[in-house]
């Protein structure tokens, strides 16, 4: 209902029509070939590095236990899934929605494995996954009017997050002596990673004073065309950010709103 809402809504319609080569009407998609439709479909559907490692994660620890256990038939199955997918992305054809198909099927079949096995344990976190990965397609599929925007991600970076804790009790599963290990390396590797993300803010914190430093001398100077140093603006972690920094080009954005912010005539970065 929301999606509809939002979709039928007028201020969407107003701003799909200056959307060029970015939006799809109903009847833009309706008009489509077939093969045209899956190209869109397969093109939205383009898998995100945190679902791949996680999938390769699951599967890896699955083939371990089958290699462990001398069951060559599933490890022969997974392998030519793994080539089916190669194949359709070395022709081009429909790659992503390929091999989010196979992802899935391949899900089902690990947790079909497991559940002839009576492995309860197992059975429940591969059906977990198999549901986070078709809840993913879905709700990529509902963007198919639109290029998929970044920063409308937040629901594929949760998902991960259950994703990775599942893993976790997987491996626990698999290999129970290293649960203590396993418990101390998350926590180290969370406070590295949170050290590290939080002083790209205070640097970026200290950029910024800077960059306001620069502006308000120039300012005093009766300067009124402001120029900046590009670095202000750069961080050394890489995920910092995501409207687009300042540029050369006073017109383009943002420069007018840093020039209207700070009172200016004209703002820019120049080395």
């Amino acid at each position: 209902l929301g999606f509809l809402a939002l979709y039928l809504s007028p201020g969407h319609a107003k701003r799909a029509a200056f959307a060029t080569n970015m939006y799809y009407s109903l009847g833009d998609l309706w008009r489509l070939s077939f093969y045209e439709k899956l190209e869109r479909m397969s093109d939205v559907l383009r898998p995100r590095g945190i679902m791949i490692a996680s999938f390769a994660c699951f599967v890896l620890l699955f083939l371990y236990e089958q290699y462990k256990n001398k069951r060559n038939k599933h490890i022969a199955i997974i392998a030519f899934s793994a080539f089916f997918i190669i194949i359709s992305s070395i022709i081009h054809f429909i790659p992503h929605l390929i091999s989010s198909i196979v992802f899935l099927i391949v899900l089902y079949y690990i947790y079909n494995v497991y559940k002839k096995d009576c492995n309860k344990d197992m059975e429940k976190i591969y059906l977990y996954i198999l549901l986070i990965f078709a809840v993913i397609d879905m709700f990529l599929l509902l963007t198919l009017q639109v290029i998929f925007s970044g920063r409308a991600g937040l629901f594929i970076i949760l998902a991960g997050i259950i994703q990775y804790m599942l893993l976790c009790k997987a491996i626990i599963c698999v290999f129970p002596k290293l649960e203590s290990k396993i418990n101390y390396g998350i926590f180290i590797f969370t406070i590295a990673y949170g050290g590290f993300v939080l002083s790209a803010f205070v640097d970026m914190n200290i950029k910024w004073d800077k960059m306001v430093e620069s502006v308000e001398k120039q300012k005093s100077q009766g300067v009124e065309d402001i120029a900046v140093n590009p670095k202000y603006f750069h961080s050394f972690y890489g995920r910092y950010g995501d409207w687009d920094s300042p540029s050369g080009d006073v017109k383009a954005f943002p420069n007018p709103v840093y020039a209207s912010y700070f009172g200016v005539r004209t703002f820019r970065t120049q080395e």
